[in-house]
């Protein structure tokens, strides 16, 4: 109800108006019915709102207008949900069809105040579903229904924990998504990623954290899965791949594994696999019983065997260099390939590209005279395939006259005149004199030997005397610290002249393309020297390994304690002997000691 001012012209709106109907077809904004405003849209005691669709919306006048304890009550009478804002766009509540709620000033400092709800029931109270939805949850009409909130993005993203039950969906290149702390999402918290793009998405998770026990995973075009965490890790519930991205690849070093080598996470179903390293024994890698291909490359070292089966089953054999193709039935692994070669076999496949003999010795490359030579019966057929002589009457040579002297090796002869001391010859050209220390071992003359030389001896003989030897020694102005290579097939000693820097691990391999496993057999043993030098601070060697490792290595010091520290001001001498008990297995005898 209004009334007119006589000579203002204008509505005078009662203090506290009682009711107002209010057809809601727009979004609209409410006044207090001050005596000079000129908006129809005043607050009333009570309120019959017609919302005529989803998400209209009422705002409220600036709380700093009136006193505290303002109301307002809204009553939907119509069939769609609205929302009442305060007036900075803050929702102060959600009034589904049939509800009413009243509202309530508190606090006018701000322009938004302070509000307080209380909703208005018949006989019980009933929550309203607009009030109740939260992440992965929206209100339609009186209930509540699942929702999936889809987010395109195309440059990198750290996922929230907003994002709950929403579809983040990557339509660019490369990027990465990062997930939040497993911790801080609980035990139920989960997303669906999907990679609509056209590189490849990764998922990160923070540090220490996993999904799918690795630290990363990477999602084609066209794959998608469901992230799940369960408060410590996360997980993906069908995972879907597009069929051109199925093929996967993994190399793994078996170096100290035992056998059988079980795969597992995320070595598993990768298709193609790679496997290096230096084996201990035969070795068995062993695959779920599923049904599954694998192609296998086996680039292992170590004179064993590797291959694949189920647990129980037997084994298919990889040889070693070489690459295979094969299948698991879910019960047993089988070759999946067993054809033979295609006839006839080609030249270059090792055969002659023919099915019979005649065109085989012209596939190869026979002559008419080798052809007659090699089908010859006897001897006298194959003087005539060549058209020689008869044995007894050649008449082919007539006169010695036209050989010269020396008869030349190819004549039959030496080349030389006068033989005298060692000669040497190839076979093609004439004998030479033959140099002492090059072409043969001469007392007094030194020799240097490229080979390995074993000088036996015999029971009661022994295979060396040796009145003195030089050893090489490098000596370098280096500073201990690190992985330090140490070659016994370059220096017998290595002489570190800078002070130490920091603790440093000796690695004992033969040289730098050579292991000791390759250069020493079981029952050989080579022995070096490390000196380093320690300033005011001393350091220590604490880790030994041979060729890069200490697995397979025993190592024993001298005295039966080994050394914590070095000495300070001095020279601390290691001594090492390598001593090869078996394949890759080692022991070490070590000892420090001080030079000052």
């Amino acid at each position: 109800m209004t009334f007119v001012q006589t000579f203002g012209g204008t509505n005078i709106y009662s203090a506290e108006p009682s009711y107002r109907a209010i057809a809601l077809t727009a979004n609209v904004t409410l006044s207090w019915p001050i005596e000079m405003s000129t908006d129809e849209n005043v607050v009333a005691k009570i309120m019959d709102v017609t919302p005529n669709a989803v998400s209209r919306v009422i705002t409220m006048p600036p709380a700093n207008q009136v006193s505290v304890g303002q109301t307002a009550l809204f009553f939907n009478v119509g069939s769609y949900t609205f929302t009442v804002n305060d007036n900075a766009g803050n929702a102060i509540v959600s009034v589904a069809p049939g509800l009413a709620w009243q509202i309530y000033l508190t606090d006018n400092a701000t322009a938004a105040g302070s509000w307080r709800t209380v909703q208005f029931g018949a006989g019980s109270s009933s929550a309203t579903a607009g009030a109740l939805t939260g992440y992965g949850i929206i209100a339609i009409a009186n209930t509540l229904n699942q929702a999936a909130p889809v987010s395109n993005l195309a440059v990198n993203y750290t996922i929230g924990l907003p994002d709950r039950a929403g579809v983040i969906n990557w339509t660019g290149g490369a990027g990465t998504f990062t997930l939040p702390s497993a911790s801080s999402c609980g035990n139920n918290w989960f997303v669906l990623v999907r990679n609509s793009g056209n590189g490849a998405i990764t998922l990160v998770t923070p540090g220490g954290e996993t999904i799918n026990n690795d630290p990363t995973m990477a999602y084609n075009p066209g794959d998608s899965a469901i992230v799940i965490c369960d408060g410590a890790d996360f997980y993906t519930v069908g995972f879907g791949q597009a069929p051109e991205y199925l093929f996967d690849y993994v190399s793994i070093d078996l170096t100290g594994q035992t056998s059988p080598y079980i795969l597992s996470g995320a070595n598993l179903n990768r298709i193609s696999y790679n496997f290096t390293g230096t084996l201990l024994a035969n070795m068995v890698i062993q695959v779920p019983n599923t049904i599954q291909q694998y192609w296998v490359s086996n680039q292992t070292s170590g004179a064993y065997t590797l291959g694949l089966s189920t647990s129980g089953g037997t084994a298919a054999d990889v040889t070693q260099g070489a690459r295979a193709i094969l299948y698991c039935d879910g019960t047993n692994v089988y070759y999946a390939q067993t054809g033979g070669l295609a006839l006839p076999i080609t030249i270059s496949q090792g055969g002659t590209g023919a099915t019979n003999i005649t065109t085989a010795r012209t596939n190869l490359g026979a002559t008419s005279v080798g052809v007659a030579v090699f089908t010859a019966a006897n001897a006298t057929a194959g003087r005539v395939a060549i058209s020689a002589a008869a044995s007894g009457a050649n008449s082919d040579i007539t006169s010695l006259s036209g050989l010269t002297t020396p008869l030349t090796v190819p004549q039959g002869g030496t080349g030389v005149a006068t033989i005298t001391g060692v000669i040497k010859g190839n076979g093609t050209s004439a004998l030479t004199a033959a140099t002492a220390g090059t072409d043969f071992v001469a007392p007094g003359t030194a020799t240097t030997f490229t080979a390995t030389q074993t000088f036996t001896g015999s029971t009661s003989v022994p295979a060396e005397i040796v009145r003195n030897i030089v050893e090489p020694v490098t000596v370098s102005a280096t500073a201990a610290t690190g992985t330090i290579a140490v070659y016994p097939s370059t220096q017998s000693v290595l002489y570190y002249t800078t002070n130490a820097s920091a603790n440093f691990t000796v690695n004992l391999t033969w040289s730098s393309g050579t292991t000791m496993n390759t250069a020493l057999s079981t029952g050989q043993a080579v022995t070096v020297a490390f000196m380093v030098t320690n300033g005011a601070t001393a350091y220590y060697n604490n880790v030994i390994q041979v060729d890069g490792t200490t697995s397979g290595v025993t190592t024993k010091w001298q005295g039966g304690i080994a050394p914590v520290g070095g000495n300070a001001s001095s020279i601390d001498i290691y001594t090492y002997t390598v001593i090869k008990t078996g394949s890759a297995t080692f022991t070490v005898l070590a000892s420090q000691t001080k030079f000052a």
